[in-house]
């Protein structure tokens, strides 16, 4: 159990499935493995090997590198292992560092050796930009399908609007995984409790729809709803308390209480948050003046990285999901319509691509897409996906057929 009541599973050094609320393991009573505890339990049907027990949560890491065969499971030499194993990784990072700046200086000559101003002197900072190189080509890898493709030109927009040379901000991150990543790229939220995850999604997610936040007694009734007075109190408190400590290492996201009323205030010039950049966005893109190449990779960047919080399943959580689906769904459907005839092929299926993440069973877009694809593999591939989608949804087979759709 990583976290207390939490029961995870991993498989090959990676997170399956995790649940919660389970008693820790106490007593004397016998530990049945690979076998059900009821009357006529069934019993494991295979082998198992190297089946160690810990008397103490194992981190992610630890999982993976044992997993991997990495780590000994034996505990009198774990520690020593551990230990050489950290002297190591610096020793690699110390050099991989040395490694990659002379790379940087012998690429880039210019950086060490400025070019004189006309004036005299040099400039405080001179920007070299790199030979552009040919069109490349990636291998997509979907679900054991190969396929050659042009890399996406939209990623290629999109990392010419970054300006690399601002500071590293803090980052929060709804779609997809929820993710509170630090200015060293470490995501706090797997240092969290999942109750600490909850209070930071409530707050988090209720301070940008309200301006004032989320009040006192509405935080107790989403979190501690059945609790009486004096242990919702405590509870609150000692959660409120354990976030305020992990936020410590968050520049620019601060924990606020005003008048009853509990609020997350963010530094946009040291916090860079997708929830509002996402709305912000589909703002724009509901004039048509607005689709600039920036703009829609933009707005790509965002959204295609998954569903908004598909992992997280609240109650109170649904109405947002919710809305966020149906405005994405629309904006989606909007920006296909106004530049169907302008994008190029390989945009059009990205796009159409995209809506059928937000919008699985749209009849209308997995017509198109059929008439759009040209490689038989990739068309029966999508066609498939949504084949199962659709049967899953209204418990029927899809009409009309591949045959019929892919020409």
């Amino acid at each position: 159990m990583k976290f207390s009541g939490e029961q995870a599973i991993y498989v090959n050094g990676r997170l399956d499935s995790r649940s919660n609320n389970h008693p820790a393991y106490e007593g004397t009573d016998s530990l049945y493995i690979g076998r059900t505890t009821l009357v006529g339990g069934r019993y494991f049907n295979g082998q198992m090997s190297n089946f160690v027990l810990w008397n103490r949560a194992l981190s992610e890491t630890e999982i993976l590198l044992l997993a991997k065969d990495l780590a000994p499971l034996n505990s009198a030499v774990a520690a020593t292992y551990w230990y050489w194993a950290a002297a190591f990784l610096l020793i690699l990072s110390v050099v991989a560092f040395i490694f990659i700046a002379k790379r940087i200086t012998n690429r880039y000559p210019a950086i060490n050796n400025p070019i004189p101003l006309a004036g005299g002197g040099l400039p405080e900072q001179v920007k070299v930009l790199p030979t552009p190189e040919p069109e490349k080509t990636a291998t997509l890898v979907l679900e054991g399908l190969v396929i050659e493709t042009a890399i996406n030109p939209i990623e290629t927009i999109f990392a010419e609007a970054i300006d690399t040379t601002l500071p590293a901000k803090v980052q929060i991150q709804v779609f997809g995984k929820f993710r509170l990543i630090d200015t060293a790229g470490v995501n706090r939220v797997t240092e969290v409790s999942p109750k600490i995850r909850e209070l930071l999604l409530v707050l988090l997610l209720h301070s940008q729809k309200y301006e004032q936040g989320i009040s006192t007694e509405e935080l107790t009734m989403v979190l501690w709803n059945g609790f009486d007075s004096k242990k919702a109190a405590n509870n609150r408190n000692v959660s409120i308390h354990k976030l305020r400590m992990a936020l410590k290492e968050m520049p620019g996201v601060q924990l606020v209480f005003e008048n009853n009323f509990w609020k997350v205030n963010l530094d946009s010039n040291r916090v860079c948050f997708d929830y509002p950049l996402c709305f912000a966005y589909l703002k724009k893109l509901t004039n048509p003046v607005n689709h600039t190449p920036v703009l829609l990779a933009s707005f790509y960047a965002v959204i295609s990285k998954g569903k908004f919080l598909p992992e997280d399943q609240y109650s109170w959580l649904d109405t947002f999901k919710e809305s966020v689906d149906t405005e994405i769904i629309e904006a989606l459907n909007f920006v296909l319509e106004k530049n169907r005839e302008i994008f190029s092929k390989e945009e059009l299926i990205n796009w159409i691509d995209l809506l059928m993440l937000f919008d699985p069973i749209n009849e209308d877009m997995i017509e198109m897409l059929m008439k759009v694809l040209t490689d038989n593999k990739l068309a029966r591939h999508y066609f498939n996906k949504f084949s199962q989608e659709y049967k899953l949804y209204y418990g029927e087979k899809f009409t009309p057929s591949f045959s019929e759709l892919f020409d």
